[in-house]
């Protein structure tokens, strides 16, 4: 079954590998999960990253999900000062990040970005000890 509309797996914490999330997915028995970095199917011991696909088959039928990590606005697998770079730049209206940066970006899951995020983020590149989500 596929949509026309995408559908994001988000939440997910930088530097979660694709073994990790996808031991965290219940499928019905005889279903396959698999991850994609576009067409290559990753190992799971990688690191995911914004942008890559969860593919879940049975029967014939096909549900895929868009990975979202928290932070990784630039779909690179890391939370840099790119990112944070990216995310200042959207709220000065400098730029607009596409749909799944927005869901990178949005750290609190409230349906904005605010210096809130920002500054978790910031902190976060910093070293401090906080979750981004």
């Amino acid at each position: 079954m596929n949509c026309s509309y995408p559908k994001y797996l988000s939440n997910i914490n930088p530097g979660e590998t694709a073994g990790q999330v996808l031991g965290r997915i219940q499928v019905n028995t005889g279903a396959t999960k698999k991850v994609y970095k576009g067409t290559t199917e990753l190992a799971s011991d990688e690191i995911l990253a914004t942008g890559m696909k969860i593919v879940i088959s049975l029967n014939n039928q096909i549900a895929e999900y868009i990975v979202v990590v928290s932070g990784d606005i630039n779909g690179n697998g890391i939370i840099t000062a790119t990112d944070l770079t990216r995310m200042k730049n959207h709220i000065l209206g400098r730029t607009t990040l596409t749909n799944v940066e927005l869901e990178a970006a949005d750290l609190n899951n409230d349906g904005r970005i605010t210096a809130t995020e920002l500054t978790k983020m910031k902190k976060y590149i910093l070293g401090f000890n906080i979750q981004l989500h």
